[in-house]
């Protein structure tokens, strides 16, 4: 079975789920019908990144969030590529209140920017040391650019809010 022709039938089946079907016994079933074709094609061509990324949405949609984490940590995601896919974490975690997968890839993240930050220090200073001015200003930018990004803003907002929210429940259930 080619991989482009399976994406092509989940994608076929999307579009009658949001359409054309108003049961949602239908609409579960043909969600599990479309995770089982995209598992078996994803068996015959688990390199094939697409493949896990439509089966990631499929788990989202019916909120199998153990599928969707363990879909989602075999894909790893590390590094810049959380500044692109990160999106679908953080959709999973706000929709399904799946606040545990949250907290592990944030650490993910906030490790990162540590790691990122430290071997970018180390690069500006290898730079100046070498006067490679024109490499240093593409540092610092690339730099600016992570600590401004939509993704890190939010990411960071939405955990000091889970965690706020979270504390509030735990201190009026302990009064």
């Amino acid at each position: 079975m080619a991989d482009e022709v399976v994406l092509l039938i989940a994608d076929i089946l999307d579009s009658v789920i949001n359409s054309a079907v108003s049961s949602d016994k239908e609409k579960v079933h043909l969600h599990l019908f479309k995770i089982c074709l995209l598992e078996l094609a994803y068996e015959h061509s688990n390199y094939n990144f697409d493949l896990q990324v439509s089966l990631m949405k499929s788990f989202d949609a019916l909120g199998l969030s153990v599928s969707f984490s363990e879909s989602y940590e075999s894909l790893g995601i590390k590094g810049v590529q959380l500044e692109t896919l990160g999106y679908l974490w953080v959709s999973h975690s706000m929709k399904w209140l799946n606040f545990s997968q949250f907290n592990n890839v944030h650490n993910k993240y906030a490790k990162y920017l540590k790691f990122n930050s430290r071997d970018l220090g180390d690069i500006k200073f290898k730079a100046c040391e070498e006067k490679n001015y024109g490499q240093l200003e593409n540092f610092i930018e690339y730099e600016e650019f992570l600590g401004r990004s939509y993704f890190t803003c939010f990411a960071h907002e939405f955990h000091a809010r889970t965690r706020n929210a979270i504390n509030l429940m735990m201190n009026q259930s302990n009064q």
